[in-house]
């Protein structure tokens, strides 16, 4: 597939929902939620005559990797956005 677009090290927080949500002894509500920080390199790929591919993958965590697929480039780069942050001036053409 064609790689249209990149962006690389882009910082993301989330919630990490591996640990277990048991509560305490003497508590009535769960600990926080812990955060986990990771860098992910992010692309858009085109799949011809079928539509786009935006991937993700934290450098840290090669678990951590995921693709959706869109209808469009504008679909994908505004998930982009909207997921990662990532605007139109962060995204080096490939």
């Amino acid at each position: 597939m064609p790689l249209l677009k990149q962006a690389t090290c882009i910082r993301y927080e989330y919630a990490d929902r591996s640990e277990s949500c048991w509560l305490p002894a003497g508590s009535d509500s769960p600990s926080p939620t812990p955060t986990r920080r990771i860098t992910l390199d992010v692309t858009i790929e085109y799949e011809p005559g079928d539509g786009f591919i935006l991937a993700y993958s934290a450098r840290e965590d090669p678990t951590f990797a995921y693709d959706d697929w869109f209808g469009s480039l504008s679909a994908a780069e505004a998930a982009a956005e909207e997921m990662f942050g990532i605007g139109p001036d962060r995204w080096d053409k490939a």
